[in-house]
């Protein structure tokens, strides 16, 4: 299997995309109301990897979550 080098996004332009930054190092988020109290957080690294989480409720309690998990998959490192 042939490897593809992955050239790291550009701040400037992933954080139009995922104005949400400081929370993990090298990721980025968004939250957006879908519908009347129904919310979609979304995460991406530089790398272009994602995450996504829906809630009908706390939308705090659902970006926690996805930066859990970016945390998790960035090795622990947080950007604080």
């Amino acid at each position: 299997m042939d490897k593809h080098l992955v050239t790291p996004r550009n701040h400037k332009e992933t954080i139009r995309e995922y104005p949400i930054t400081g929370l993990v190092e090298g990721w980025y988020f968004r939250q957006r109301e879908v519908s009347n109290s129904c919310y979609v957080v979304e995460g991406s690294d530089v790398y272009g990897r994602t995450i996504s989480r829906q809630t009908t409720g706390d939308p705090d309690a659902v970006l926690a979550e996805c930066v859990a998990f970016a945390r998790q998959s960035h090795g622990g490192h947080n950007a604080a």
